[in-house]
């Protein structure tokens, strides 16, 4: 043959073969260059180890099983049931990338010879699959073991959460002087990220420039993360400004850093100074305007996101979910999962969770339940666990129930956060019974211990239900110290009860423990300023300025002609400060010459919190007390059948004689108890127990109330916090005196109008 031909002319059909398969890979068709190992298997050809195992790496890559026991089973119709070393660890590199650590595990075991690349393939793949116990069986019985083998069980504890064990390996591994690269200093680093250890991070760092690593761009920008986890962000933005090379990565982590602690000005102005960003760095940003509070900020960036075509991620439409949840926004809320179905974007449970809360709190349960039915894949507790937390909160407690045992009967384990869910149900329900039945059936059918977060939700049940003599059995029979939560919860309660005693306890208890939290010094001067104890508001107040703890301020908004406006206390900021300034001058004294019988009681309580208050704007003040429109809202009430032909029902009653409470119009009130036309009802009897009335009035709300269901009383006592409630035993035994299952309306108003006691 002339030496001069072509080169393609020389070559075998094996080559030309060999070739074509390739080409085929080259071009994104893998599953026909596989499919094609069939024909060569019939025609008796082999492919070259090299060639196979080039395969099994794209299989890998690919996460196909099907492709890759597809390329194994041709090894073995042609000839290589037991193929060499080389192939075989590619073979387990394939199996563990597409999550099938037994196939792993039977190649290896079938190995004849094993080299150290065939251990550690085995030890990272078990590490990345979070199978600890199978990996350090193996780790012990390796003949020999180097750097990757130590940094394999370093890493694969640090992301199991088995933090002592990774530690304990890293320091083992420096013991022994093996040697280092940058994958152990990442373990560690890993260990300090997931700790949030300060003290840690510092030793690492040290190690680290001992080492002469600091200059690895991964290592860099771990440490910088791991200094902003620990709130340390003087020393995460002197690291990074001490890298020499700064990619995404590290720009995002630092944004992400200073969102996370509030300071949304610096990662605002950083993100900004970046010269690349990508769809992290955006949603860095939109989750953090979105966690303080800044809900149309968040929107404000979703949108120029969008118009510079930018795709979104999963995590960047759950975090613009959940600002237009701030602020219960649903307009924008339906626009994101319009642009959701125009994306094409595939759901997962991330998504479609923060879609059910969304609606949920945006006041459209029917369409969040609908969102849920309508999910295919309902395996994930994430799921169900937000159905019916959104469930609970529209207080429907028994369908909350009845949805926790759909999620039991459709095989979907419960988690820990599902109980959290459930017993908070039951707390503000009233279902005292069934939260404490749920509470001791955790261990037995759902194996979950009880975490200081159950027990806090225990509390609130009791306590909410006035039950503390249940209460105190169970904080004596705790298994573990009370920490914040508890102390938290029981606070809350003793605020609802009045329970000064308990309550200036609790709150000394969580000082303690949490000195710069605002929500124990609140919680106190609330209790006194139920009991009319000022001065002691003012000590509390005065211990607040000493120890610098500031109250995180109340955000309010609007949402006018597509721009949504944000307010907070004494907010001077406003563009439009001016004139929003000079119309609640106007509305203040307006209101207060149409609100003729405002009880002095409550409007000297509220002039007296706001002498507290470092702000003296009387318009605000006069809105704040006086904003409840009384005669507006009689006269709606008195419009209903003359202009819209409604007749009135329990129910617009019930909301008549709260808007007349709230605003301290007894006089009014009791008249329009006289009037009323109908029988009343648990939803009316409701009402009266957010009316701050004498005692005698609430108390027999409170018994018609345990007559209807205890979610009615639960509902009241979020409202009363003076009240002292007899038992619930001694309710009924009224009603059995007076020979009637539910107390009538005629012998109730004489109670009311007589002044009877019980």
């Amino acid at each position: 043959m002339p030496s001069n031909l072509p080169p393609f002319r020389k070559k075998t059909p094996r080559n030309c073969l060999i070739e074509s398969l390739l080409s085929l890979v080259s071009q994104g068709r893998l599953s026909q260059a596989i499919s094609s190992l069939d024909f060569l298997a019939q025609k008796g050809l082999r492919l070259p180890s090299q060639t196979l195992a080039f395969l099994l790496q794209k299989c890998a890559e690919a996460k196909s099983l099907k492709l890759g026991k597809w390329v194994h089973l041709h090894l073995k119709l042609t000839g290589r049931k037991r193929p060499e070393m080389f192939v075989s660890n590619h073979l387990i590199n394939m199996y563990f990338s597409c999550g099938s650590d037994v196939c792993a595990r039977e190649v290896f075991d079938k190995m004849s010879v094993r080299n150290l690349y065939s251990y550690n393939g085995m030890l990272s793949g078990y590490a990345k699959m979070g199978r600890m116990r199978p990996a350090r069986k193996l780790f012990d019985q390796m003949p020999e073991r180097d750097v990757v083998s130590w940094n394999s069980m370093i890493i694969g504890y640090a992301k199991s959460g088995v933090f002592d064990e990774s530690l304990r390996f890293y320091k083992e591994l420096r013991r022994l002087c093996i040697g280092y690269n940058e994958f152990s200093f990442s373990g560690a680093l890993t260990v300090c990220v997931k700790m949030k250890e300060l003290k840690l991070t510092r030793q690492v760092h040290g190690q680290v420039l001992v080492i002469g690593f600091l200059s690895n761009l991964v290592i860099s920008s771990t440490l910088v993360d791991a200094y902003a986890r620990c709130g340390e962000m003087n020393d995460a933005r002197r690291m990074f400004n001490e890298m020499q090379v700064r990619d995404v990565l590290a720009w995002t982590t630092l944004v992400s850093g200073y969102a996370k602690w509030g300071d949304m000005e610096s990662a605002s102005e950083l993100f900004n100074e970046m010269p690349e960003k990508n769809p992290v760095s955006w949603t860095a940003l939109i989750a953090g305007y979105a966690r303080n509070g800044l809900g149309d900020k968040a929107l404000e960036l979703f949108r120029k996101m969008m118009v510079l075509h930018i795709r979104p991620d999963q995590f960047t439409f759950s975090s613009s979910l959940c600002a237009c949840s701030s602020l219960a926004s649903l307009k924008h809320g339906r626009q994101i999962h319009g642009c959701l179905i125009r994306l094409n974007f595939r759901p997962n449970t991330i998504v479609v969770s923060s879609l059910i809360d969304m609606y949920a709190k945006c006041g459209s349960l029917e369409i969040g339940r609908r969102v849920f039915d309508l999910t295919d894949d309902k395996q994930d507790p994430v799921l169900w666990n937000t159905m019916i937390s959104a469930l609970a909160q529209h207080g429907h407690g028994e369908e909350a129930l009845n949805m926790f045992d759909d999620m039991v009967r459709s095989s979907v384990k419960p988690d820990r956060i599902t109980l959290v869910v459930i017993l908070n149900a039951c707390s503000h329900s009233g279902l005292v019974q069934e939260g404490v039945r749920y509470f001791e059936s955790m261990t037995r059918d759902h194996g979950i211990v009880p975490s200081q977060e159950h027990y806090a939700c225990l509390i609130d049940l009791m306590g909410r239900a006035g039950r503390f003599d249940q209460l105190m059995n169970q904080l004596k029979k705790l298994p573990c110290e009370l920490d914040g939560r508890l102390w938290n919860a029981i606070l809350g309660v003793c605020r609802i009860h009045g329970n000064m005693e308990l309550g200036r306890k609790a709150a000394e208890r969580l000082i303690e423990l949490e000195p710069q939290s605002s929500a124990a010094y609140v919680l106190l001067s609330s209790i006194y300023a139920a009991l009319g104890k000022w001065e002691l508001v003012e000590k509390v107040r005065q211990l607040m300025d000493e120890r610098q703890v500031k109250k995180e301020r109340a955000i309010s908004w609007i949402e006018i002609e597509n721009n949504v406006h944000t307010f907070t206390v004494s907010d001077r900021l406003h563009p439009l400060q001016d004139v929003i300034y000079s119309v609640l001058e106007q509305l203040g004294s307006q209101i207060e010459e149409d609100a003729p019988s405002i009880d002095p009681e409550s409007l000297e309580v509220g002039r007296r919190v706001f002498d507290l208050t470092d702000d003296k704007q009387d318009p605000v003040c006069g809105i704040r007390f006086w904003h409840n429109m009384v005669m507006e809202g009689v006269r709606y009430f008195e419009s209903m059948i003359h202009d819209h032909g409604i007749v009135p029902n329990q129910e617009h009653y019930a909301c008549l004689i709260d808007l007349m409470g709230r605003a301290g119009c007894f006089d009014q009130l009791m008249k329009q108890l006289e009037k009323m036309p109908c029988e009343l009802d648990g939803c009316f009897w409701n009402a009266i127990l957010g009316v701050e009335l004498e005692s005698t009035l609430v108390q027999t709300a409170y018994h018609v109330c345990l007559d209807w269901s205890s979610r009615h009383f639960m509902s009241g006592g979020e409202y009363r916090s003076t009240i002292r409630f007899v038992p619930e035993e001694g309710a009924k035994r009224t009603c059995e005196l007076h020979g009637v299952a539910r107390l009538s309306r005629s012998f109730l108003r004489n109670q009311l109008l007589l002044n009877c006691t019980w």
